[in-house]
Parts: structure tokens; sequence; C-alpha cells
């Protein structure tokens, strides 16, 4: 039995998935469900994503194909392209991206839903930054009036720290990974769901006991094994770094209601922000909390932290290539994305936060700086 269900995601988003796959779904209710609590309308750059599962994708004639890596086959025509992942194909309608107000998506029944997810990430990403706003690598948690946005690298602790900032119920929800910001200023939600990396999970004992699985465990085993062996210091290093956590590491999804229950999500626009974009560095024994300008903060998070961008980008020069058709919103993404972001932080406060492996010690000095500088602006606890 085929299932259609609507995700409004935010003012600005809404996801329509059909599926006859009760897994799938699932997913997409652990990714998505409770955002919002009903249709959104009236944004002139909101985006509609239709989903849709088929037994079988038909290649249209000419095509070109082109091998992108193992085990993946994009096979192109004019106006779209397949890719091919464990034999089954989601097809994309790429020159739409960041300028239609619909997006169809197509998936084969039996495509992974890992890559589905990912694939969904960048389209949104993509089709955003061509409507002025950017799908942003960042936790971000409300305290009062003011709004905590912490962007890191994957591994880094911006999941850990937005748990501990939830945990005493004093902040509200917008997110643990991405977030829409766009460059007007506003700030909306995208997915409640909870990816925490595995060197955290014992900090919060009610997440580890839902991760409890024989596949978690030896992925587990060999990542912590490695990955000190390949630190990511210079860039093949930490391309290699990199990729070890991405193919091996841990990844689950857990929804946060589950582990807080009275957890409340931020709709509201906040009156200030502060940035701490965290960078850890094992030789650091205390904290360290710097001042740091917007532009080269957003200089070297769009040049590095919205890494799980590369992949369309490399599909996307094969599709240049192999077609001879462009698209003006990816052509000129980082650029876009850059002016967008300095735009919507031009007014926050903006701060370099080193971090050592000592996470107690981490919370508490973090967790310090911010009081002080919520006290500082009229924000008591």
């Amino acid at each position: 039995m085929r299932i259609s269900k609507l995700f409004p995601l935010n003012p600005l988003l809404e996801l329509e998935v059909e599926t006859s796959d009760e897994d799938l779904l699932r997913f997409f209710e652990i990714k998505f469900a409770d955002l919002y609590p009903s249709s959104t309308q009236g944004s002139n750059s909101r985006l509609k994503v239709r989903i849709q599962e088929v037994p079988y994708i038909d290649i249209a004639s000419p095509q070109v194909i082109r091998k992108i890596g193992v085990p993946e086959l994009c096979l192109f025509d004019e106006k779209t392209f397949v890719i091919v992942r464990d034999k089954k194909r989601i097809k994309i309608p790429f020159l739409e991206i960041g300028q239609a107000s619909d997006l169809d998506i197509t998936f084969e029944t039996g495509f992974p839903v890992d890559w589905l997810r990912r694939y969904l990430d960048g389209l949104v990403a993509f089709h955003l930054i061509g409507k002025g706003a950017s799908l942003y690598h960042a936790a971000c948690v409300k305290r009062g009036e003011c709004e905590i946005i912490i962007p890191a690298w994957r591994g880094t602790g911006k999941t850990t720290l937005a748990l501990y900032l939830l945990e005493d119920r004093s902040s509200a929800y917008k997110a643990e990974d991405q977030f829409v910001l766009k460059g007007t200023g506003e700030s909306y939600a995208y997915t409640d769901a909870c990816h925490i990396d595995f060197k955290h999970m014992d900090q919060f004992p009610a997440i580890k006991r839902k991760c409890r699985s024989l596949d978690l465990a030896l992925r587990t085993a060999v990542v912590r094994t490695v990955l000190p062996l390949i630190p990511p210091r210079g860039r093949v290093l930490t391309i290699a770094h990199r990729g070890l956590l991405k193919v091996l590491a841990p990844k689950v999804f857990i929804k946060l209601r589950d582990c807080i229950p009275d957890l409340q999500i931020s709709t509201r626009q906040p009156a200030r922000r502060i940035v701490l974009q965290l960078i850890a560095q094992r030789d650091v024994v205390e904290p360290v909390i710097e001042p740091i300008d917007v532009g080269t903060l957003v200089r070297r998070t769009v040049g590095g932290m919205q890494y799980e961008r590369e992949e369309f980008y490399i599909m996307y020069c094969a599709f240049v290539y192999a077609t001879g058709r462009r698209n003006c919103v990816i052509d000129n993404a980082v650029e876009r994305e850059t002016q967008i972001l300095c735009k919507a932080l031009e007014r926050a406060a903006c701060y370099e936060v080193r971090i050592g492996d000592n996470w107690p010690e981490n919370f508490g000095h973090i967790t310090q700086f911010l009081q002080k500088y919520l006290l500082r602006k009229g924000e008591d606890r």
C-alpha cells in the first residue's frame, strides 16, 4: 500500500513523501515530523519537494554515462541525471534547483535511505541559495532573546554542546546539525532528529541506550582504533580523516523528543545572535574563546564545514562536462552563500572556541562564558 505524507518543515520548505516502504517513512518521521504542526504557505521562497517511490526508472535517450567513484554511476540526459547506488536509481531534475518552486525527485524501491537523505539535504541547500538563504551546517538553540549558533566540523561537538544546553530546559531547539538562515536575518528549524557522534554518546545515556546494536559496536571499535592514527593535519590526512568518518563512523538518528520529552522548538526570531565556532585541538588543555570577524568565520565555514555538498559539486561538474548545460545558481553557489551568511550574521557576536578532549571542562567553560555574555545583555537565566 502506497502512503503519501506531508511534512511542513518551516515557512520556507515543505516535503511530501510517497512510498510503500514503512521503514523509509519512519525515517522521514524521525527526521522531520512535528517541526511545524500545519502546512505553511505564503512565502515567495517556499519550496515544495515531492519524493516519489517507483518500482523502476526508465532512462531517457540519448544518454551519457559517467562513473563518479564507486559504486556510483550517473546517467545524464539534457535536463536530469540519474544516480545509481547499490544497483538502485534516483532521478533528479538538476536544472530546476534554485529556480523552481516545486521539485520532483523519483527513486526506485530499495534506494539506500542514507543516500536519499544526503541528496535531499544537498538539493534543499542549493535551492535555498537560489532563494537567498543558506542551509547552515551548525547547531542552533535559542535562550531568552538570544540565538546561539554553533558551527563546527563533524565530530567536533556541536550536537553535544547543543544537547547540553537543551538539557536544562532553559533553551529552545532550532537545530543540532543544519538550519535555514536567510540573508535578511530570519532563521528556521530544519530537522529535530539527533545525529550524535559515537565519541560523545557517553555523555547522554538516554541516547546511548537507543543506539545499541552489533553493527554500531563493530563500526565504533574500528573507528576508535584507526582514527587516532590519521589526525586531520594537512590536506591528505584531513581528507583521509573525513573519509573514514563518513564511511565507517556510526550515523544514528534519534528523535529528540524521545530523549527530551518537553523539547521546545524555537519559531520566534531572535533579538541578537552569538556564534561560537568550535575547533577541536587535542593539545588544548582549557577551552580558549577569542573574538573573530564575521568575514573570516563565514569564509572558513563555507570553504570547509559545508562539506556535505562536495558530492553534488562533483556530479554537477560531470553533468556540465557531459551535456554542456549549466545552472547559474550552482555555478556561483559558494560566492552567493558567502554573501548570504555575511549579511545574516553581520550584527552577530562571533567567537572562535578552541576545545580539547575534556568535555566536562569544555561544557563548564563554555556555559560560564555564555552566562556572562547573556547577563551582560540583560538576559538572566
